[in-house]
């Protein structure tokens, strides 16, 4: 292997290019390198959505009104995409995909409706593998009662291969009755993104 030692690098006279590597090689930097782009900003291209350092991303809605009974853990059904880089958010699961292990920042908002005003507590959970990760509880007490109610948790979380995200909501009504999850208007939604 051999050192080339220079200052500056730039096309010759008639070309607009300088290319660095070739068919299926690296450029790498030693390590503690730093690159300074001074006050430009780069235009990057060739580079596709699955290969950006921020995918996996996914966000998801429901699309209409989600029948949920008193008392019950019920799994959100998002099943309008509005975005989903890697094709891995299916059945209202967003599943890690191969070689996108991570941390990840992860997101769930819900509206929850009632006509009858009945509610009177409700929970919003993100969980992964099934287990709660994020949680948020709002409570009514005694008092005034809401046809609608609205809330949104947040995580950031490691997650490996195969991890699945899912979303779900519990709620309790005065006279132990349905409510709906609220898709319509984007109300109920759910989304995430690998961190780069």
């Amino acid at each position: 292997m051999s050192t080339l030692e220079v200052n500056t690098i730039s096309p010759i006279s008639g070309s607009s290019d300088v290319t660095l590597g070739g068919s299926s090689k690296n450029i790498k930097f030693a390590s503690g390198t730093t690159v300074d782009f001074n006050t430009n900003t780069p235009t990057v291209s060739g580079l596709s959505a699955a290969s950006a350092p921020n995918t996996p991303y996914w966000s998801a809605r429901g699309s209409g009104l989600q029948t949920i009974n008193h008392a019950t853990d019920s799994q959100a059904i998002l099943d309008s995409e509005i975005v989903d880089s890697d094709s891995a958010f299916a059945s209202n699961t967003f599943t890690v995909p191969s070689g996108k292990a991570g941390k990840y920042f992860i997101w769930f908002q819900a509206d929850l409706y009632d006509a009858d005003s009945d509610i009177t507590n409700f929970t919003l959970s993100i969980k992964i593998n099934g287990t709660i990760k994020s949680r948020v509880y709002t409570d009514f007490g005694s008092g005034s009662v809401p046809s609608h109610a609205g809330n949104s948790i947040y995580c950031i979380e490691d997650l490996s291969v195969g991890d699945a995200v899912t979303y779900y909501a519990y709620m309790s009504t005065n006279n132990a009755s349905t409510a709906q999850l609220y898709g319509s208007e984007y109300g109920t939604m759910g989304g995430g993104f690998r961190i780069a």
